[in-house]
């Protein structure tokens, strides 16, 4: 700092005060320029001011001396020591500069001596009354700025000289470099608090920032809000609520349950702030609206716009008083963040529901795929729906009878399931009944709940124990869609969530799962419907009941295919053509439709009619292929024919391109070595006849290709294993019978093909 400097005159007359002054003002003085160079606080200014005053008082001998400081802007004077004035005296209002004593030093920045304060203009009331009748001023300055005035005042006139001048210019001087000192400190620490502020709030908006970031869900969004703006305790509480409609959905903050706040209605203060889309504060202490524990809190509810939309509020509690600017700035750039958050969390939802949707799709395609009936369908869709939305499924469906039928019933969570069976077995809905699901089915219109209350629940139970099982599945919203094709109802999908509230975007994804399903269902019972009216077609192609020859057990099975609505091609038969033979026959059409079974039916009416009159299988088997363009047949069949002698065994085979039948004793297995000849339509190699004898407990098993599977394994893999199921763990005589039902429990659900099997026993005599 650069110091005022003295002309050698004046510094000459204040030397010359100074030695007038004596030991004890030099020991001041020494005191004084040290304590100059050491101050830093307004506190110690203070001190040294004040020992200033006294110490000029008693070396100067005079009644008074006063500092004035100025404003930072160099224009006024307020006094900030005065003793002799009397207890509290003070100069008043700020002194102006040029009014006055003290405002012409000020101005002029030169020193001032009155002799007689009688004949100038004094400002000050307080100088005036005083006693005093002459004074000298000089300004303090610091590099041409002036920071006050000194003022020393006698009750003597004529009482100082060019002297006293000088010496009140060496302390001002002394003193401008304290103030200076003081000033600069003061501007340095404040800028230091203020920077280390500033760092402070940005590095817990960064936190807030990297959180919100990180956020995934609203949720998320909500519980990093309330964990940021608390985490030093200052507000001690904080909620996050969010729009969800025209309500605000509580989400995050201390354990409360008011529910949901109508955003656009009431004088709510969230409601309040939602509309208004500026922040509320409550400065005074206030009614508990949010927090029970607040109720003598200062409370800030600031709303979370995007836009002209409220995608929130956050509501927080500060202890009592004035919340601060600094807080306010903070909130205001948190709740910016926080709505960005809350649209990408929003947008997420939107794609994630978007492809549950698309995944529900597909699976449900998969699911129509591989189902095997309706039953089967439905279970797997509600399994498949489970994930995309609740947590309880329940599928119902309008019976023949005009009932209702509990399809499904599924919990995604096993250890609750059992409710759900209860449910499903003591409680099933009613046309005309309380539960919700009979007012959809017959109105056909969605009804939905946000919060399911315990009221809800009594009036759509039939009794005590009914209600008690809801209340221990925890539900707490549901949507009821009915599932519609055209203008008929066919049933109801219900969604329950026992975790979340639905809300109106819930509801459109509901129905247009539900026409999803509906359509699904539909084509179900329809492909239900054509399946049991064609297996039951095929089975009046085939015959219902053999003649019964002693000492000959005969046990067939037809399964038709799981998959396709055609009847298929696959034929057996027996015929008695003596009172001690029986022709058999086993056979496959290619194909899997109406014009199969139709030639099915026509073939093996030919091969019955055949039977008694030619010589050997093999013959009839070359009938077959001289007439087939006679009988009309464009498809070729494998087919295997057949002749047993009851009383002796004596068995004669030939085959057509078909798999050679399957001998069966206790314990062991063998394909016969037969060789096939071609299809039948197919010229080529003639059937040979083949000749052995089947003994009595023995069975003869004849076989269509769908027992095999062999699009899966291969043609003699799949011969093995059907060798090794038939013949393994047999205990006691063989059973014709049990051994057709193993060959049938090995098919796969995903059959093709139908399977027809024919097994011939002769008894023991």
């Amino acid at each position: 700092m650069r110091r005022r400097r003295l002309d050698v005159e004046r510094l000459a007359e204040a030397q010359q005060a100074a030695r007038v002054a004596g030991a004890s003002a030099g020991r001041w003085w020494h005191r004084l320029s040290t304590a100059a160079e050491t101050v830093t606080t307004e506190k110690s200014l203070d001190v040294l001011l004040s020992e200033s005053i006294a110490a000029m008082r008693d070396a100067l001998e005079v009644d008074t001396v006063a500092i004035l400081l100025a404003n930072e802007a160099g224009d006024e004077l307020v006094a900030r020591f005065a003793p002799g004035l009397g207890p509290g005296a003070s100069f008043g209002s700020p002194i102006r500069a040029g009014e006055g004593v003290a405002g012409v030093v000020l101005a002029n920045r030169r020193p001032l001596i009155v002799a007689n304060l009688a004949k100038v203009s004094v400002t000050s009331s307080e100088l005036r009354s005083s006693r005093l009748r002459s004074v000298v001023a000089v300004p303090i300055m610091t590099d041409d700025h002036p920071l006050g005035v000194l003022y020393a005042g006698s009750y003597e006139l004529n009482r100082f000289s060019t002297q006293d001048s000088a010496v009140l210019e060496l302390l001002a001087d002394r003193l401008g470099l304290a103030i200076e000192r003081v000033r600069l400190f003061e501007t340095e620490h404040a800028a230091r608090t203020g920077a280390e502020a500033v760092a402070i709030r940005l590095a817990r908006i960064q936190r807030i920032t990297a959180g919100l970031a990180a956020a995934t869900t609203a949720q998320d969004v909500a519980t990093t809000l309330v964990n940021a703006l608390t985490e030093d305790s200052e507000p001690p509480l904080a909620g996050v609520w969010v729009a969800r409609g025209d309500a605000l959905v509580p989400m995050a903050g201390p354990a409360f349950d008011t529910g949901p706040v109508p955003a656009m209605y009431g004088d709510h203060p969230l409601a309040r702030a939602a509309r208004s889309g500026e922040a509320q504060y409550h400065e005074e202490p206030a009614a508990p609206w949010l927090f029970d524990s607040a109720s003598q809190s200062s409370l800030a509810v600031v709303p979370i716009m995007l836009g002209p939309s409220c995608l929130g509020v956050i509501a927080l509690a500060y202890p009592p008083g004035a919340i601060a600017a600094e807080e306010r700035g903070l909130l205001e750039t948190v709740v910016g963040q926080a709505a960005l958050a809350l649209e990408r969390a929003r947008l997420s939802a939107t794609q994630d529901q978007a492809a549950q949707i698309s995944a529900f799709f597909a699976r449900a395609a998969k699911v129509l795929a591989e189902g095997s009936d309706l039953a089967d369908t439905l279970q797997r869709l509600g399994t498949v729906a489970l994930p995309a939305l609740g947590d309880i499924c329940l599928i119902d469906v309008l019976g023949e009878d005009g009932g209702i039928e509990r399809m499904v019933a599924l919990h995604r969570d096993p250890t609750r399931q059992h409710l759900l069976d209860q449910l499903r077995t003591r409680y099933p809905p009613q046309m005309g009944g309380p539960n919700p699901v009979a007012s959809v089915i017959a109105t056909g219109k969605t009804r939905w709940s946000e919060h399911l209350t315990d009221s809800m629940l009594a009036e759509t139970t039939r009794d005590a124990e009914h209600l008690a099982i809801m209340r221990q599945l925890r539900v707490r919203s549901f949507i009821s869609v009915p599932l519609r094709s055209g203008d008929e109802t066919l049933g109801c999908i219900t969604l329950v969530s026992a975790s979340r509230t639905f809300d109106a975007d819930d509801v459109a994804f509901a129905e247009q799962l539900a026409e999803q399903v509906a359509a699904l269902v539909n084509k179900a019972r329809r492909y239900d419907i054509a399946a049991r009216t064609s297996h039951i077609l095929q089975s009046t192609l085939l015959p219902q009941r053999f003649v019964e020859m002693p000492g000959l057990i005969v046990h067939t099975r037809y399964v038709a295919a799981s998959e396709g609505l055609e009847v298929g091609g696959d034929f057996f038969d027996v015929v008695p053509v003596s009172e001690q033979t029986v022709a058999f026959m086993i056979g496959d059409v290619a194909g899997h439709d109406h014009v199969a079974a139709g030639m099915m039916g026509q073939l093996r009416s030919a091969a019955r009619t055949l039977a008694g009159r030619v010589a050997s299988p093999a013959e009839l088997i070359a009938d077959l292929q001289e007439s087939w363009a006679t009988l009309d047949f464009d498809r070729i069949a494998t087919a295997i024919f057949g002749e047993l002698e009851v009383p002796t065994g004596a068995v004669t085979l030939a085959s057509a391109g078909h798999h050679p039948p399957l001998v069966i004793d206790a314990g062991t297995t063998r394909y016969l070595e037969l060789l096939p000849g071609s299809p039948l339509g197919v010229l080529g190699q003639k059937a040979e006849p083949w000749r052995g004898e089947l003994s009595p407990g023995q069975v003869l098993l004849l076989y269509t290709d769908g027992a095999l599977d062999e699009r899966r394994v291969g043609s003699e893999a799949a011969m093995a294993g059907l060798a090794a199921a038939v013949a393994s763990d047999w205990y006691g005589p063989l059973d014709g019978n049990a051994l057709c039902d193993r060959v049938v429990s090995r098919l796969s659900a995903n059959r093709v093909d139908d399977v027809a099997l024919l097994a011939l026993q002769l008894t023991a005599s």
